[in-house]
């Protein structure tokens, strides 16, 4: 049989189910359309919403930010301080969290309380709770995380391998429900309050040679969205933010190495900062900073086999790296 009429009896054993086809076809093509206009929809609602960010001194009149000595944390307690509210900074460097605390009273004449905390403890709460009892606190940003970790690598090849993990849970898991736990009744009896508790993209779905801490930031997105359903109701809004990468003490070295490194994806805290607090009792989860929401938006089409790959060249990079240092 010649191509010719191979493709002639294709052809012809298809007519016979043209017409099934064809509605197989717009069907198909509809519900893409309709999810694409969905989607730019929600984002355009978004997008108009975050021109109206809310004020932070609705909630209250003192905020609290953990891991506010650096980084993130640093930047949203300046940013909130900037639009009026006190600031309680929780950090474990006194040093660090002296200087920030100096540099938002000068600039903002606002009131400043610091607490020095070391959130790999456990017992550190009370002192925390009692520290903050009479405060109007109308927001809390769980900020503080650690991912100990020099470079991607697997789960068994950390280094001081029980302790990292204990250290990882308590930093990022435990100090999340503590916190929340130590602010949410008072907001509770006043009807409003919001808790913003940061998470990562890494949230979003499991990552190769970053288990535990995939999973930590997991946590932390689904404790968020739980918490909202149960409480906002209530007044009390509970959101998680899941950054990309961002220039910080926990990136520096990945950021040297990484494809990313000098790309729009790489923000400053700062820059996300300002973003995220536009998104404040706004959005239950967000990666608020548009090229991290674009990275949000495709990260989960991606194959685990492009992603695996993707993070073993970015293991071979760091590792290069170090060798050299």
């Amino acid at each position: 049989m010649t191509f010719l009429s191979r493709v002639t009896n294709m052809a012809s054993y298809f007519g016979r189910y043209a017409d099934c086809l064809c509605v197989v076809g717009a069907v198909s093509a509809g519900y893409v359309a309709l999810r694409v206009c969905s989607h730019i929809l929600r984002v355009t609602y978004r997008a108009v919403r975050r021109c109206f960010p809310v004020d932070p001194k609705h909630y209250g009149r003192w905020a609290v930010v953990t891991g506010s000595s650096e980084g993130i944390g640093k930047s949203v307690a300046v940013q909130l301080a900037e639009k009026g509210m006190d600031i309680v900074l929780i950090s474990n460097d006194p040093q660090k969290l002296s200087e920030v605390a100096e540099q938002i009273v000068q600039q903002f004449q606002v009131s400043v309380k610091v607490i020095t905390a070391d959130f790999k403890k456990t017992d550190i709460y009370d002192s925390i709770k009692q520290q903050l009892t009479g405060l109007d606190i109308g927001v809390l940003v769980n900020n503080v995380g650690i991912n100990n970790r020099r470079y991607p690598c697997y789960f068994l090849e950390a280094e001081d391998f029980e302790q990292y993990n204990t250290d990882i849970i308590q930093v990022n898991v435990l100090s999340c429900v503590k916190m929340t736990a130590l602010v949410l009744p008072d907001m509770l009896k006043r009807r409003r309050g919001t808790i913003i508790n940061v998470a990562s993209i890494a949230a979003l779905r499991p990552l190769a040679f970053g288990s535990v801490y995939c999973a930590t930031k997991a946590f932390v997105r689904f404790f968020s969205e739980a918490l909202n359903m149960e409480y906002s109701p209530q007044g009390v809004t509970v959101q998680a933010v899941c950054p990309g990468l961002v220039r910080t003490s926990l990136s520096r070295e990945y950021v040297k190495c990484s494809a990313l490194s000098n790309t729009l994806v790489l923000a400053s805290p700062d820059q996300f900062a300002r973003a995220a607090l536009r998104t404040m009792g706004r959005e239950s989860t967000t990666s608020a900073f548009w090229p991290h929401e674009l990275q949000a938006f495709f990260l989960p089409m991606m194959s685990d086999s492009s992603l695996t790959a993707k993070f073993v060249r970015e293991r071979e990079r760091m590792i290069e790296h170090l060798k050299k240092q």
